[in-house]
């Protein structure tokens, strides 16, 4: 993990928070535009990066989210959603994140909250090392089996 806090949890959280998003703050240089990818461009403020979500343990919402994931990898297919970063992007990163929050934004009470400036940072921990990056992977992101349930 290489986010972090320079802040408590408590500068960020209130009482009745029970699902908190953020979106990048294009106001920091560093950040400038981060986010804005062709399959969301619709949302205003771009994405809503995973890195920094908060919500309550059962959240519904969350459970659409991660039932959209199990879809996607099952459903994947270098032709449609890409290889490499594209394909992580889009079947388990911040696309799929984005757009189910965003289509269920109206159905749940979720608080939205510029995070970076309370103290919480991407790239808290500095230098992380790490043999193979995802961005910079070439591969497809799952690789199908000939059977449903096969694992060899």
């Amino acid at each position: 993990m290489k986010s972090g806090s320079t802040e408590p949890l408590s500068s960020v959280l209130q009482d009745d928070d029970h699902f908190v998003i953020s979106q990048w703050d294009w106001s920091i240089p560093e950040y400038f535009e981060w986010g804005k990818k062709a399959e969301i461009s619709h949302i205003e403020g771009g994405e809503y990066p995973i890195w920094c979500l908060i919500c309550a343990p059962g959240h519904p919402l969350m459970a659409k989210v991660i039932n959209q994931m199990i879809a996607n990898i099952f459903f994947y297919t270098p032709d449609l959603h890409g290889i490499g970063s594209v394909a992580t992007l889009k079947v388990t990163g911040p696309i799929v994140f984005t757009r189910v929050v965003f289509n269920n934004l109206s159905k749940y009470d979720i608080r939205k909250k510029n995070i970076l400036e309370k103290g919480l940072n991407p790239h808290m921990v500095k230098n992380v090392l790490r043999e193979v990056q995802y961005h910079e992977q070439v591969l497809p992101l799952v690789i199908q089996s000939s059977r449903i349930g096969d694992t060899e």
